[in-house]
């Protein structure tokens, strides 16, 4: 079974994706549709670093193991349930 990976993103998309489709399930959402592309990921890009909705939707990252911040540092996503999980957090 192919691993399952969100990417948060406000309209805009990082390039290069069309090949990790191919070894993978891509999942696109906005911060509207996240908790819904969530159920089953395994893992999370984040393309759209400042939103709020990894939190909002954090009820929902039941198999999540992995999230990747595309930017500099990790202080805009972190929450206490993020930091007290097994989620993997990388940038």
């Amino acid at each position: 079974m192919a691993p399952v990976l969100v990417v948060l993103h406000a309209g805009d998309l990082p390039d290069g994706l069309d090949s990790v489709a191919e070894v993978a399930d891509v999942r696109y959402a906005t911060a509207d549709t996240l908790g819904d592309a969530l159920d089953g990921a395994d893992a999370l890009l984040l393309w759209d670093f400042f939103s709020p909705a990894v939190e909002s939707a954090w009820p929902r990252c039941g198999s999540l193991k992995w999230i990747h911040i595309a930017a500099a540092g990790v202080d805009s996503l972190m929450f206490d349930d993020l930091v007290d999980s097994d989620v993997i957090v990388t940038n």
